[in-house]
């Protein structure tokens, strides 16, 4: 089909892009290591801020800052392609350029603010545990993950025009739905059609905060029955747990990831060691430009372990969305619904119907091909 052909060039060219944007910021990081500009750029930058109040901590967060301002530079030109270029030449954005810079730099302003915080973390755990610093900081990441698992609907609330479903006969509908998963949730609409022509529904948030969204336009695109059942769907992640059973996973991967990353360092000459496997060569002063330069390596190995990581936590994923897929078809009963919208969405959102290998290893999401014909075999008792 023409639109499998399109969206196969499409994918194709994202992950070209993204390996791209991936290969120049673990280059740009190395670059400001121990046996490059990040001895220099550290010994200035702590000549500039002796006599300031925590000085040494002023030099690390100026210096983190500069690190990943550098990388965010350097791949600018990828993630324009990726998150732009490609999008605006396939149809899939409505913001003009300007509008697309304004917001890229917001988020990478956010980016680096984050990066900053996670380098002090960093700083501080070398000083307070020293070889133990992959356990503490771990163990802080995963908090603020929770953090925000927590309150990204409350923000998007806020600032991202998240609101009530516009449609009372939907709403009411979608209420007797919820009723039926013996669930207790809220559906909300977002409002992203002015931006972009995507359509999506996640389950976001946790406890009180937790609530099912769909893009307003999901809800232009879908007939009711299909909305039923995409809504059935997130119920389903809702009913198993499946944001917990994430959580679990980053649990399990941050430390496995920072863990890693400590014993590379380690092999790499980093005085800090990895306990329980290496322990510290030599007390790091921290403060110098030695240990500012071993932040910025150990930001690119931690992404590098992360990559590496990254299939396993999708493939649990894919087989979460298979079991959510089962359970929106029990629950509705519309195979049928389930199928057209599968193949709705996948021609809305230039979904590949059958990706190359590779492609699907970095997939969060089941080939839909492979998503229809498992919802057509749980629907078969049900129609016998």
């Amino acid at each position: 089909m023409q639109n499998e052909t399109r969206a196969a060039r499409y994918h194709r060219a994202r992950v070209r892009a993204g390996g791209g944007a991936l290969a120049v910021s673990l280059l740009a990081l190395a670059a400001f290591g121990p046996w490059g500009a990040g001895p220099w750029l550290a010994e200035r930058l702590h000549a500039v801020t002796a006599g300031w109040p925590l000085g040494d901590t002023a030099a690390t967060a100026i210096f983190a800052a500069i690190v990943l301002g550098v990388m965010h530079a350097a791949r600018y030109p990828f993630d324009r392609y990726r998150d732009w270029t490609l999008e605006h030449h396939y149809g899939l954005v409505r913001t003009a350029l300007v509008v697309w810079r304004r917001s890229h730099v917001r988020g990478v302003l956010g980016g680096v603010v984050l990066g900053v915080g996670a380098a002090l973390v960093v700083r501080a755990s070398w000083a307070w545990t020293g070889a133990g610093w992959w356990i503490v900081t771990a163990a802080i990441c995963f908090a603020a993950h929770v953090a925000w698992l927590v309150t990204a609907p409350l923000l998007l609330t806020v600032f991202g025009g998240l609101r009530p479903l516009r449609r009372p006969t939907l709403a009411a509908r979608l209420e007797m739905l919820v009723k039926r998963a013996g669930a207790s949730i809220a559906v909300r609409e977002w409002r992203g059609g002015e931006d972009t022509t995507r359509a999506h529904a996640a389950l976001a948030g946790l406890g009180r905060t937790r609530q099912i969204i769909l893009s307003d336009t999901l809800i232009d695109t879908l007939g009711d029955d299909e909305i039923e059942v995409v809504v059935a769907h997130e119920l389903a992640h809702h009913v198993h747990g499946d944001v917990w059973r994430a959580a679990a996973w980053r649990l399990f991967a941050l430390p496995l990831t920072l863990g890693g990353a400590a014993v590379a360092l380690s092999w790499l000459g980093a005085p800090m060691g990895a306990w329980p496997m290496a322990a510290a060569k030599a007390s790091l002063t921290i403060g110098t430009a030695a240990s500012a330069s071993w932040l910025a390596v150990a930001a690119a190995v931690a992404l590098a372990a992360h990559r590496l990581l990254e299939p396993i936590g999708l493939a649990l994923s894919r087989r979460r969305e298979l079991a959510a897929d089962a359970f929106a078809v029990r629950l509705t009963g519309g195979a049928d619904a389930f199928v057209a919208s599968m193949r709705r969405l996948s021609q809305t959102n230039l979904v590949d119907d059958r990706p190359p290998r590779v492609a699907r290893l970095l997939s969060s999401h089941p080939p839909v091909r492979d998503r229809v014909l498992a919802a057509l075999r749980h629907a078969e008792p049900t129609r016998r």
